[in-house]
């Protein structure tokens, strides 16, 4: 067991992780035009599934700016498109720091306690300040398309 007295501590990661899903789950819903790979509830949904989620991860970060690029040539927008390696790189340190710390939540290392080790924030910072930049480009970018021709009707 961690040696952390916080009471927050189980909360704070499942907030977090309700917030990233339903951010997952409208950005891509902004897109869906019958050319996504996958749905909204899809892409948000697959991230609850242990395991599978970190090939899903790729599918809906890495795959939402291929999808959001690709939807802005069908439908010829003038918007920005979205730097795919980004996302990319945002995706590939979130699956390492998931995988250090699986890897030294099964075997301690010791004296460390809640920290998992010196090396754990040469994963955090970096994936918080690549995913505060995901996340505002994605919003932007989403935010910059135009409305549906149904929503402007009503």
């Amino acid at each position: 067991m961690c040696g952390c007295i916080c009471p927050l501590s189980p909360v704070s990661p499942l907030f977090a992780l309700v917030v990233f899903v339903v951010f997952v789950y409208r950005v891509w819903k902004a897109i869906q035009d019958g050319h996504a790979r996958t749905t909204a509830g899809k892409a948000a949904g697959f991230l609850l599934i242990p395991f599978f989620n970190m090939y899903w991860l790729f599918q809906a970060i890495w795959g939402f700016a291929k999808d959001y690029d690709r939807f802005l040539d069908r439908n010829e927008f003038s918007a920005s498109k979205l730097p795919e390696k980004l996302y990319l790189a945002f995706s590939i340190l979130i699956s390492t720091r998931w995988l250090y710390r699986t890897v030294a939540t099964l075997k301690p290392i010791p004296g460390v306690g809640c920290l998992l080790g010196p090396y754990s924030y040469f994963l955090t910072i970096p994936t918080y300040i690549l995913g505060i930049i995901v996340i505002y480009k994605s919003c932007n970018a989403v935010n910059s398309l135009p409305e549906p021709a149904e929503k402007r009707a009503s």
